[in-house]
């Protein structure tokens, strides 16, 4: 029972995590206001984003987003992503203080 178990992690578990190392450090990148690397793969959040772009993405990151389908099924979808991203297009900033006003402010308070 336990290597099966083993093998169903493996199979289920692990490819979300794995995808979590690629994509958090992009992330990161992210809100440190780096730009896209277009020359590198695409992190799935990048892809996920690129459906407010072109929603027929939706069939790849619907799926996705609701975990019935591993990370790898968003390969289909990069390809568009892709072209999204190097159009110039860029996922809007959702509404608050900038990365500026936060820094100016924890600066302020001494943190």
């Amino acid at each position: 029972m336990t290597l099966e178990f083993d093998r169903w992690c493996t199979e289920q578990i692990k490819p979300w995590f794995d995808d979590h190392l690629t994509w958090d450090p992009e992330q990161i990148r992210q809100w440190a206001g780096a730009e896209i690397d277009l020359s590198r793969p695409l992190a799935s959040g990048y892809i996920v984003e690129a459906a407010q772009a072109d929603p027929s993405l939706m069939r790849h990151v619907g799926p996705y987003l609701s975990m019935e389908a591993l990370p790898a099924t968003l390969a289909a979808a990069e390809p568009r992503a892709r072209e999204i991203y190097a159009g110039g297009w860029r996922a809007p900033l959702p509404a608050g203080p900038s990365r500026d006003d936060l820094v100016s402010l924890i600066s302020r308070v001494g943190v």
